[in-house]
Formats: structure tokens, sequence, C-alpha cells
């Protein structure tokens, strides 16, 4: 099992990203006229976020395509650490890119934030209970393209990670604390706006 200890500031999530995947303009209604705009905006996003020295973990599925497209866009990708939990569409040429400081199946991370610590469990799959997830661990995924309702435990709880439910871009420990407090709120239900319009899209 891989275990990590990091400042909360530092670290941003991501998921999903299908980098070279055309059909996922349709599959998940995405807001762009070409795959090339899309993968450019995404690189954007998190170059706008992470930067050059900050921690990206990306919960799979990250670029479709052979070992060109592949090294061509995790080569592109922001962070002075790079950390990959492959999805069931992270491929040899993905997986064996160099540009990985890591690249495991599952991951519990924990992050250090206000004098707190907060342990997060990171996989591609959602899961239904997860390594104390009843005392106050969230658990991270992706997979669904925003279209799984967040699941609350007592303390913690489960999000979806992936761009399809964060307007295309990584985001941090901070927003996702926000986004359950929302849930509890019922002023959110964790899903992406396009999974509400259009239905469950079936990531298989």
């Amino acid at each position: 099992m891989h275990k990590l200890t990091l400042p909360a500031k530092d670290v941003w999530f991501t998921s999903d990203t299908h980098y070279g995947h055309d059909n996922i303009l349709r599959y998940c209604d995405r807001p762009f006229e070409t795959i090339d705009a899309h993968d450019e905006a995404l690189l954007n996003n998190a170059w706008e976020t992470v930067g050059e020295g900050g921690v990206l973990v990306h919960l799979g599925d990250v670029v479709f395509g052979r070992v060109e497209k592949a090294r061509a866009v995790t080569s592109r990708l922001p962070g002075g650490l790079k950390i990959l939990v492959a999805g069931n569409h992270d491929y040899e040429q993905t997986l064996e890119a160099p540009d990985w400081d890591m690249v495991v199946p599952y991951l519990e991370l924990k992050l250090q934030l206000g004098g707190r610590e907060v342990l997060l469990v990171l996989s591609h799959y959602p899961f239904e209970i997860w390594n104390k997830s009843h005392h106050g661990a969230l658990h991270l995924h992706g997979h669904s393209h925003g279209s799984l309702p967040a699941l609350l435990k007592e303390a913690g709880g489960r999000l979806d990670v992936g761009v399809d439910a964060w307007d295309f871009r990584p985001i941090q420990l901070s927003d996702i604390e926000k986004r359950l407090k929302q849930v509890r709120q019922n002023r959110h239900d964790g899903r992406a706006p396009y999974a509400v319009r259009k239905g469950r899209y079936d990531p298989r």
C-alpha cells in the first residue's frame, strides 16, 4: 500500500481528462468545438492552477492515443511532482511515460492543513466504504464523469474530482471540503451539470 504525507496547499487533484479522445466531447457534453481546443484548454487550466512547483495527483484516464500522443500530453503536464492513480483507460503508453514520479492503482494521502491532518483515500473507481470512512477520511475518485452524487459519511465523504464536475480544472482539498459542506446543506449533490441534463454517462 502506498502512503504519502504532504502539505495541502501544494496538492491538486484531477481525473478523467481524456486528452485526445474525440468522442468524449459528445459523451460528456464538453463545451469545445474540437478535441485540440479541448486539450489546450485543459492543459492551460492545469498550468494556471498547479503551476511548475505544485503536486499533481491524477486519478486516471489521462489520454487516448498511441505512444506519441501520450508522451506529448504527459510531457506538458504541470507540477514538480506528478502522481498517477491509474484508471481503466490508462494503457501502457501512459503508464510507462517517463514524466510520472509515481504510478499506483491506489493511494492513501495525508494532507496537512491548518494544524490538522486529513486522510484521503484515492482510487480511479468510487468505493461505497473505504479505510477510516467512519472516522473522517475522504475518498476521492474519478470514473463517473460527474454523474455520481457525493456520498456523505458522519464525518467524511466521497467525491468525484474529475474535470466534468469541476469546470475542467484541478482542485484542492479546500475545494473538496467546501463542496461536501454544500452537499450537507442540500445546496449541491456533487454531480456535474451535464449529468442532471442528460442522465448518467456509462464510462465503461
